[in-house]
């Protein structure tokens, strides 16, 4: 089983014989997580504000939107942001279907969903270990590799150490199953060079601060993000992406 970083999207392994996790770990996929934590029934993903207005004017009353801006704030449309400090202070979502469009992470999983990728997973700190596990058992019975992509930053042209490290744990993890299942794996060097920031900083919060998303966090007054999204392997929910609905938006369940 061959194991593939993809730094930024357009990084991407064009391998359809991949299952992929994607992560943005600061804070897209960590919040993805989250809500389904929190009881909510589906995530709908678009790259397109309109599509956020579009729901919204439904007046859906289980229907919430989270949404930010190009600096990473609340947008005025939205109920909330994809802080953690903000869906941790949400009541009970149980049955809520969340509509969602961040500036990188919808994105990155719009561009798989455009090459042809069938088994997507989100992945975090917060559910590496499980993700990963489930990854390898998927990919096994499909004969298949897995590829995990990063978000990056600005529309996912730019690398970010939080991610790429996130990357590297659940490689580890993953890594750690098929000693388990005694499946032969072949890291590639993208999955040799993401696995050398593990050594460079001291724990996972640290490498997470000395990101440009880290610095983002600082700068929008969510320097409290960084630390709950740095919690590992604290939840055995897996949201998986399950297809677009006739309105357009890429569905994602848990």
């Amino acid at each position: 089983m061959e194991f593939y970083i993809s730094f930024i999207p357009q990084d991407l392994k064009h391998n359809l014989s991949s299952v992929c996790i994607f992560i943005d770990v600061l804070r897209a996929s960590s919040a993805i997580v989250s809500l389904f934590d929190k009881g909510c029934k589906e995530v709908l993903l678009t790259d397109r504000e309109e599509k956020l207005v579009e729901i919204k004017n439904k007046n859906n009353s289980k229907l919430l939107i989270c949404s930010e801006n190009l600096l990473g704030e609340r947008l005025d449309i939205a109920d909330f942001s994809p802080s953690l400090i903000e869906i941790n202070a949400l009541g009970d979502l149980t049955d809520s279907t969340v509509a969602m469009k961040t500036t990188n992470g919808t994105v990155g999983i719009h561009k798989l969903m455009e090459q042809g990728f069938e088994h997507i997973f989100i992945g975090s700190m917060l559910n590496s270990k499980q993700v990963a596990e489930e990854a390898v058992s998927l990919a096994a019975k499909l004969g298949f590799g897995i590829n995990i992509v990063c978000a990056g930053r600005n529309n996912g042209k730019t690398y970010t150490i939080d991610d790429i490290y996130c990357a590297a744990k659940i490689v580890q993890y993953a890594k750690a199953a098929t000693r388990i299942n005694n499946i032969e794996a072949k890291t590639t060097d993208s999955v040799i060079i993401a696995e050398k920031l593990l050594t460079s900083y001291l724990d996972i919060a640290t490498a997470f601060e000395a990101s440009a998303s880290g610095n983002t966090m600082r700068r929008i007054n969510c320097h409290q993000d960084i630390a709950l999204c740095a919690r590992d392997n604290i939840t055995k929910t897996v949201p998986k992406v399950a297809g677009i609905n006739h309105e357009g938006f890429i569905v994602v369940k848990a």
